[in-house]
């Protein structure tokens, strides 16, 4: 089951949807992490094994995947980044990892589609 950590840059009410799915989702603002460093977060969502969820666009450079051991990254990318708007597309979104998996993949998620980067395979792999 893919677990989640939701970055402090998105709404509180962000939990309700990953919840309401039964997903195991956790909070940098839970666990003391706000105001971290953004290496700080990755380090922590590759030790407990949880896809990264934010609008923190520095977080939409796929090198990350190549550089940690983080399983995955959800980048929103909103225009309306109210709380109604997040939730929804949170609740879209969730639908759609129903049956894609999101290992190895940076997702940009906007308020229309679902960009994907893959993280290449290595011969090693």
């Amino acid at each position: 089951m893919i677990r989640f950590k939701l970055d402090e840059n998105l709404p509180r009410d962000a939990l309700r949807p990953f919840r309401s799915h039964g997903l195991d989702v956790e909070t940098v603002w839970g666990e003391n992490l706000g105001g971290t460093t953004d290496a700080s977060i990755i380090k922590a969502c590759a030790s407990e094994e949880r896809v990264l969820v934010t609008q923190d666009l520095d977080f939409s450079d796929i090198t990350l995947l190549y550089n940690s051991q983080i399983p995955g990254i959800i980048v929103l990318r909103l225009k309306d980044q109210s709380s109604r708007i997040v939730i929804s597309v949170l609740e879209r979104l969730l639908v759609y990892l129903q049956t894609h998996d999101v290992t190895g993949k940076l997702l940009i998620v906007s308020e229309k589609k679902i960009r994907i980067r893959q993280k290449e395979q290595s011969e090693n792999d």
